[in-house]
C-alpha cells in the first residue's frame, strides 16, 4: 500500500490497532458472538459482508477498509459524515435493521403458524426453521426484489440481512428451495391477506387511525406474457384449456392474467394541423391489478384486491373502501363515477370526490377543470405508492396464476405499508 506523504507511522499504526479493534468489537455486537475469534471475524469483514453495515460504503470491510479510513482521516480526505462516523465506531443501523426496530414482527406469529402445515417431527428430521424468520426473509425478497436464488445468495453475502432476520454466522441460511415452499404454504392458506388486516388492526391499536377521507385507484402490475395462438386465446378466454396441451405446458401458462390496455395521456395535435383529433397513448400490458384504498392523513394502504388486468376498475370501490375512515370524503378518478357507485357512497354515509370527464367533442368546461384540479391535488398521493412499488420495489409478477399473484402483490403492499411506518416514525417531531 503507498501511504500518503508526511504521514507519522507511528501514529498511523496506532490509530490502525485502535480502529480493528472497534471494529471487531463492534461485529461481535452486532451478531451477539462475545467469544468469536478475531480471524474469523477479519475473514468475515474482508470476504465483502461487512461493508452492507458500514455507513460509509467502503469496498472492503477488513484491514484495506480501515487503512484507507485512518490515512483519510490522517490526510483531511475523509468528509465530514464519513469521519463522525468511523470516530463513533459502531455500526449505526441503517435499512433494513431500521425497520426492524420499527416493527415488531412477533404479532405475525400466530397467524404464520396456523398457516404453515408442519410435523410433530416424531419421527425426527430436520427442525424447520422458525416461521417468523422466514417471514422476514419474505420481506427482504420483496423490498429487494429478489429471485429465491438471489434471496439465499443475498442471506450469506450480506450482514445485514443475517441480523434482520436474526441469524448468527455460524447459523445454517435458508435455500432456495425452502423460500419457494414457504411462500407455496402461505399462498394456499391465504395468510397474507390475514397478515395484511392484522398489521392494519396493529397501527389503529399504536394511534395510526384511518382519518382525512381515503383515495381509491388500481394499477396494473405485470407478469410474464404468454405467447399464445389465437385459436388458444379464444378457448382461454372461454374458460377452457386447449386439448393439446400437455400437463408442463399447463403448468408454464398463466390463465389467470389478462390483456389490458394503459391508455396515457392525449398526444396534442401538431400546430397548423387544425381540427386535426388528438391522438391516444395506448399500451397493451399483460398482468394483474392492484386495487388499492389509503387513507389521506398518513397514507397506509388500508385496503386491497387483486382482479386479472381486464377487471373494471370501478367495478372493485365496495372491496377497497374502508368503513372504518373517521372521514367521509372519497377521491377517485373518473373510471369510478357510475350511478351503482354513487348509489353505493350514498347508502354508506359516504361523500364522492370524483373527477369528471370532458364532455364528448366540447371543450371542458371552467368549472369542471377547476373541481378536476383540485380533487387531483389530493387523488394523486396515491400514485406515489405504485411509483413506490414499481420503481423502488421493481414491482412485477414473476408467478403463474391468481393465487401465487395475490401473495407477491400483498406482500408488496404490506411491505410499503413497514417502510411508511418506519418513514413516519422516523420524521422529527413539529416543534
Amino acid at each position: 500500500m503507498r501511504l500518503a506523504a508526511g504521514l507519522d507511522l507511528e501514529l498511523f499504526w496506532s490509530e490502525l490497532d485502535k480502529r480493528m479493534a472497534k471494529r471487531d468489537e463492534a461485529l461481535k455486537e452486532w451478531f451477539n458472538l462475545p467469544h468469536a475469534n478475531p480471524r474469523t471475524l477479519s475473514a468475515a469483514a474482508e470476504g465483502g459482508t461487512a461493508p452492507i453495515l458500514l455507513d460509509l460504503g467502503a469496498p472492503s470491510g477488513g484491514l484495506a477498509w480501515a487503512v484507507q479510513q485512518v490515512v483519510g482521516a490522517a490526510t483531511g480526505a475523509l468528509t465530514t459524515v464519513a469521519a463522525a462516523n468511523v470516530t463513533a465506531g459502531v455500526f449505526k443501523g441503517g435499512f433494513p435493521s431500521n425497520l426492524a426496530q420499527v416493527i415488531d414482527f412477533e404479532v405475525f406469529r400466530s397467524d404464520l403458524e396456523a398457516a404453515l402445515s408442519r410435523s410433530d417431527r416424531t419421527r425426527g428430521g430436520r427442525p424447520p426453521y422458525d416461521a417468523v424468520l422466514m417471514f422476514k426473509v419474505l420481506v427482504l425478497q420483496t423490498l429487494y426484489t429478489l429471485s429465491d436464488d438471489q434471496t439465499e445468495y443475498q442471506l450469506k453475502d450480506r450482514l445485514s440481512f443475517l441480523r434482520f432476520v436474526g441469524l448468527a454466522l455460524n447459523d445454517p441460511v435458508p435455500d432456495a428451495k425452502t423460500i419457494w415452499l414457504y411462500r407455496e404454504q402461505l399462498a394456499r392458506a391465504g395468510a397474507v391477506e390475514r397478515l395484511f388486516a392484522r398489521f392494519d388492526a396493529l397501527l389503529r391499536t399504536k394511534g395510526w387511525l384511518a382519518m382525512g377521507g381515503q383515495i381509491i385507484d388500481a394499477t396494473v402490475i405485470e407478469a410474464r406474457r404468454p405467447r399464445l395462438t389465437q385459436a388458444e386465446k379464444n378457448t382461454l378466454r372461454g374458460g377452457g384449456t386447449p386439448a393439446e396441451w400437455k400437463p408442463a405446458r399447463r403448468a408454464q401458462i398463466d390463465r389467470d392474467g389478462r390483456w389490458t390496455i394503459k391508455r396515457g395521456r392525449k398526444r396534442e395535435a401538431a400546430p397548423g394541423a387544425g381540427h386535426q383529433r388528438q391522438v391516444d397513448i395506448a399500451v397493451p400490458v399483460f398482468g394483474y391489478k392492484n386495487h388499492v384504498g389509503i387513507d389521506r392523513e398518513f397514507g397506509f394502504l388500508r385496503r386491497y384486491t387483486v382482479t386479472h388486468g381486464a377487471a373494471y376498475d370501478g367495478g372493485q370501490l365496495g372491496a377497497v373502501l374502508d368503513r372504518d375512515n373517521t372521514a367521509s370524503d372519497v377521491w377517485a378518478d373518473t373510471a369510478y363515477r357510475s350511478a351503482a357507485n354513487l348509489d353505493l357512497l350514498e347508502r354508506r354515509g359516504l361523500k364522492p370526490q370524483f373527477q369528471r370527464k370532458k364532455p364528448r367533442g366540447r371543450a371542458m368546461p371552467v368549472h369542471i377543470a377547476r373541481g378536476n384540479a383540485t380533487r387531483a391535488r389530493v387523488r394523486s398521493r396515491v400514485e406515489h405508492i405504485f411509483a413506490a412499488q414499481k420503481c423502488r420495489l421493481g414491482l412485477v409478477v414473476r408467478t403463474i396464476g391468481m393465487v401465487r399473484a395475490r401473495v407477491k402483490i400483498g406482500l408488496a403492499n404490506l411491505a410499503y405499508n413497514f417502510t411508511r411506518l418506519a418513514w413516519l416514525k422516523g420524521r422529527a417531531a413539529p416543534a
